[in-house]
């Protein structure tokens, strides 16, 4: 599996978890508020969603981090910390498929920071290598066929 499959995957799950739409889990670059003469640079996020309530709508963005062995490092978290605040979002999640060290486990919980850990349930040699659109419908068609979820 390498990065873009693991993100569809993540996209799927972000869908099933909270009941949207695919359609309505993006992946999209942010540009950081300009500030005087300082150069402009975006942020690329790897899952943006928006959910509401009858009172507040909520921005919501995730990394999805796919890993042979290393686990997902407290660096990695405070640096998604830090793109939480410059883009303004709500709530942000880390997901992988290995494993959190103490350090991303204890900054996570220090800054309000969701930790998955997402693993392919299925044969995924059979995916496209990048075309998000052929990995998101293999996914599916996957998932409408399994007796189990596509996701541990």
């Amino acid at each position: 599996m390498n990065d873009v499959q693991y993100e569809e995957l993540c996209r799927y799950f972000i869908s099933k978890m909270t009941g949207l739409p695919i359609s309505k889990i993006e992946s999209i670059r942010i540009p950081n508020p300009k500030r005087g003469d300082l150069p402009k640079y975006k942020h690329q996020i790897d899952l943006y969603w928006e959910t509401s309530d009858d009172i507040c709508l909520y921005l919501n963005i995730a990394n999805a981090k796919w890993r042979s062995t290393e686990k997902v490092n407290q660096e990695d978290i405070l640096l998604l910390q830090q793109v939480k605040q410059e883009v303004a979002a709500h709530k942000a999640v880390m997901i992988t498929n290995s494993e959190f060290t103490s350090g991303a486990k204890a900054a996570a919980m220090n800054h309000g920071v969701g930790l998955h850990i997402v693993r392919p349930a299925i044969d995924t040699s059979v995916f496209d290598v990048k075309n998000r659109a052929l990995i998101q419908s293999k996914i599916q068609e996957l998932a409408s066929s399994a007796s189990q979820p596509v996701f541990n």
